[in-house]
């Protein structure tokens, strides 16, 4: 299979076994009830093509969704590494602020926040990420 429409339908996830479909190059998922994606998306090697439109998704930067399927996945990629190595790359991502799952990693003790669109920090951000070193 190297094409699903789940679009216009009520979903809020994916389940885990999406993974074995390795040959899925378009995944259209736009008008569901996603508010997060799920990590297992990674593990689609062929996905080049993610439909996202009209979800509710939390945290992922407009700019991001706008940019397509590989930043959306390059995003996440870099989200999970950050869980297993306290460190956390979202240079190169055109992020006109900072995604609000970031200021909820507490443990994070590296951000990089280069090259990107910023014109302000949150002012919680020291609060929030108080193990930055």
């Amino acid at each position: 299979l190297s094409e699903l429409i789940l679009a216009y339908n009520k979903l809020s996830d994916l389940p885990s076994t999406i993974t074995l479909l390795s040959a899925l190059v378009v995944l259209d998922i736009r008008q569901n009830l996603f508010t997060k994606l799920p990590e297992s998306l990674l593990s689609l090697p062929r996905l080049t093509t993610l439909e996202l439109e009209a979800n509710p998704l939390d945290g992922m930067p407009p700019e991001v969704l706008a940019a397509g399927c590989s930043a959306v996945l390059q995003l996440l990629s870099r989200q999970r590494s950050s869980r297993l190595h306290h460190n956390l790359d979202l240079s190169k991502l055109a992020l006109q602020t900072i995604p609000p799952d970031v200021l909820n990693m507490g443990a994070l003790q590296e951000l990089s926040l280069s090259d990107n669109l910023l014109t302000t920090l949150p002012p919680s951000l020291p609060y929030t990420l108080s193990a930055l070193t």
